[in-house]
């Protein structure tokens, strides 16, 4: 059970991966079923709940859960929870937290990542790590990335993966490609073979298979092991929210997008339907747009509150900045803020973006037809 329970949250192959068109994104959410022959004994489920900013750098907030079935728990009860913290331009992990329950056993791990000096800092002391090391969740989505054109049938790839203050090397034995039956039909996969050095998870490699889809999605949709008393399987029960769940047409071409993506000025509107009390100073949410055949994530920085003079008087702004990736508009995103009324409306009063001969200003001169009455803390006399 708690080497199926991890392996779901654990799991596959990697050769290559590509730092663009990832085949996840943020809102995906996966549903496992464990079950012993034909009993159900527990569940996993794998969601990237958020993007998150840790220092400088964006990452996909990552959880992975893992549970025993009702009946079960009255034999061992198991509640695991992992998290990880995926560095999106890189695709490493900066912050890993494991907190795991198992038949009375717990354990709770804190590890996080400096990749430029090679090296974990954990709760109790520092450790050196190889290069592209992963966490135990963040294996799972690096292996994803990988480049179907570089497999070769009865091949092995390796996975360095730090766990339990030790480093490991997770091989990765590519099979063959099976049609999988499946709730919504036959479904083209990869199979592997995982295996890990003596006395960890996966040490019986040769006893377990995991089928990944064969597409962009690269989804896990099945584990099996053997073991002594008979065979443990998980299997994919439920999804959502995948990359290609989206599309947009052009006037030459097709295009997936992610969930929620806005063009250049819906985005504006969107991005007014923010919720206040989830904002914290210095905290990012991020917008995904898609311009010029091609998506970006805009990401907005809450700076701080500001009392602006209008010609209407007196008005209380919440401070914003935006950044794009290199190359495209608000690039340059520290040159530039966003001045937003802090009341029902959200609306747009002033943008201000320096270049190199001076300052460019935009300011709301005037508005009609608002929801609600623009909150004015002193009007004009």
């Amino acid at each position: 059970m708690k080497k199926l329970l991890l392996v779901i949250l654990f799991n596959c192959s990697v050769s290559v991966f590509a730092q663009s068109n990832l085949p996840y994104q943020l809102g995906e959410y996966s549903e496992f079923t464990i079950s012993f022959g034909p009993i159900d004994v527990g569940y996993a489920d794998l969601e990237i709940v958020e993007m998150r900013k840790i220092g400088t750098k964006n990452t996909f907030h990552i959880i992975g859960k893992g549970k025993t079935s009702i009946f079960f728990d009255w034999f061992f009860k198991v509640r695991d929870i992992y998290q990880t913290y995926i560095d999106t331009s890189t695709l490493l992990p900066l912050k890993f937290i494991r907190d795991i329950n198992e038949g009375g056993y717990s354990i709770n791990q804190k590890y996080e990542f400096f990749h430029n000096d090679s090296i974990v800092q954990t709760q109790d002391s520092v450790f050196k790590i190889s290069l592209n090391t992963q966490d135990m969740l963040s294996a799972l989505f690096y292996a994803r990335t990988f480049n179907k054109s570089d497999l070769k049938q009865s091949n092995s790839f390796f996975v360095p993966i730090f766990m339990d203050n030790e480093n490991y090397l997770l091989e990765i034995l590519y099979l063959n490609n099976e049609i999988l039956e499946t709730k919504w039909g036959k479904v083209n996969c990869m199979v592997f073979k995982p295996k890990m050095q003596e006395g960890r998870v996966f040490e019986d490699g040769e006893q377990m298979k995991i089928w990944i889809t064969d597409d962009f999605n690269h989804l896990l949709m099945k584990v099996e092991t053997k073991i002594w008393a008979g065979t443990i399987k998980g299997v994919l029960t439920d999804y959502k929210f995948f990359h290609n769940d989206g599309i947009v047409q052009t006037q030459d071409s097709v295009f997936n997008i992610p969930l929620n993506t806005q063009d250049m000025l819906s985005a504006l509107f969107y991005a007014r339907t923010f919720n206040k009390s989830g904002l914290k100073q210095s905290n990012s949410f991020f917008v995904p747009i898609f311009m010029d055949n091609e998506n970006y994530f805009l990401e907005i920085l809450y700076l701080y509150n500001d009392l602006l003079e209008t010609k209407w008087g007196t008005v209380n702004c919440m401070v914003f900045k935006p950044k794009m990736q290199e190359g495209r508009v608000f690039e340059d995103g520290e040159q530039m803020n966003i001045w937003i009324t802090d009341d029902f409306n959200h609306l747009l009063m002033k943008v201000e973006t320096k270049i190199w001969v001076g300052i460019i200003k935009a300011v709301l001169t005037d508005y009609k037809s608002v929801k609600t009455p623009l909150s004015i803390i002193k009007t004009v006399k």
